[in-house]
C-alpha cells in the first residue's frame, strides 16, 4: 500500500507459494526480490518493524536480523529499517551478536528528551482551539493557553505523547468547555498519590455522559476470557443491556 510499485512483485510471489518454503527463500523471494525492482528515482522508505518484544518465535527473529545483517543481503539505498521494542535480555543478546551489531545503530528513547516535541504539539493543537469553539470562548483572554499553563502540560507529561495527545483530546472535545476542562487536567490538589497519567484518565472516565454504558464496556473488556472483536464486543454489550432491563429475561425470572 505504501508503496504501490511493489503490489505486483510481491503479489506474483505469494502466488507461487513462496510462504510454504524455508524462510532464507522466503526472505529473499517475498522482500529481497521485490526491493530490487525499484527505481532509482523511488524516494527513501523506511520499513518499520514495531513492537519486536511482542513476538513469541525467538528463533524467527534471530534468523530474521541475522539474514538483514548479511553482507550479501543487499537493500536498494536509500532504504532503512526501523525496529522498537523493549530491552528484553533475549532481544539484546540477538542484537549483541557481532554481525548484527555491526549492522545497527541503537538509540535509547530512555535518552531522549521529547519535551520540546510535546510542547510544540500542544501549543499547535490548543492555540486553536479559541478559533474553532469562539462562542464558548468569547470572553477567554488570549493566547490561550498562557505560556506557563503549557509548560505545566509538558511537565505532567513525564516525557509521555500519550499523555499529550489524551489531554488534548479531552480538552477539545466538542461537548465540553475547553477552559474548564484544562482547570481539570491542570488541578494540583495534593490529594492524588498516583501519576498524573492515572489522573488524567480518572478524570476522563469522571465525566463520561453515560455511566453504565461505560461499565458495560470496560467490564466486558476486563471479563471475558478470551478477546473479541469490536463488533463482536457491540453485539454482547448490548445483550447484557436487554438482559439487565427491568423488562427484560433476568428481571422476568427474578
Amino acid at each position: 500500500m505504501s508503496i504501490p510499485t511493489l503490489r505486483c512483485p510481491i503479489g506474483d510471489v505469494v502466488k507461487q507459494d513462496v510462504l510454504g518454503t524455508v524462510f532464507e527463500n522466503q526472505m529473499q523471494k517475498l522482500i529481497l526480490d521485490p526491493l530490487q525492482s525499484l527505481s532509482a528515482s523511488d524516494s527513501c522508505s523506511v520499513i518499520v518493524i514495531d513492537a519486536l518484544d511482542e513476538c513469541e518465535d525467538g528463533t524467527r527473529m534471530a534468523q530474521l536480523f541475522t539474514s538483514l545483517a548479511d553482507p550479501k543481503t543487499k537493500l536498494p539505498h536509500p532504504f532503512h529499517i526501523l525496529i522498537t521494542s523493549c530491552p528484553e535480555p533475549s532481544i539484546q543478546a540477538i542484537f549483541d551478536q557481532p554481525k548484527i551489531r555491526l549492522a545497527t545503530l541503537d538509540l535509547n528513547l530512555q535518552e531522549f528528551k521529547p519535551d520540546a516535541d510535546i510542547h510544540t504539539f500542544l501549543e499547535q493543537r490548543l492555540r486553536d482551539i479559541p478559533r474553532v469553539r469562539s462562542g464558548v470562548m468569547a470572553a477567554i483572554s488570549r493566547p490561550w493557553p498562557l505560556s506557563d499553563e503549557l509548560t505545566s502540560l509538558v511537565k505532567k507529561s513525564l516525557g509521555l505523547f500519550i499523555y499529550a495527545s489524551t489531554a488534548v483530546k479531552f480538552i477539545e472535545d466538542k461537548d465540553a468547555i475547553p477552559h474548564k476542562r484544562l482547570e481539570m487536567v491542570l488541578d494540583n490538589d495534593g490529594s492524588w498519590e498516583c501519576t498524573d497519567l492515572d489522573k488524567l484518565y480518572t478524570q476522563i472516565l469522571s465525566v463520561c455522559p453515560n455511566i453504565n454504558h461505560l461499565c458495560l464496556v470496560v467490564g466486558a473488556v476486563i471479563l471475558l476470557r478470551t478477546p473479541l472483536s469490536p463488533c463482536n464486543i457491540f453485539s454482547t454489550i448490548h445483550i447484557c443491556a436487554y438482559l439487565l432491563r427491568p423488562s427484560g429475561l433476568i428481571g422476568t425470572i427474578t
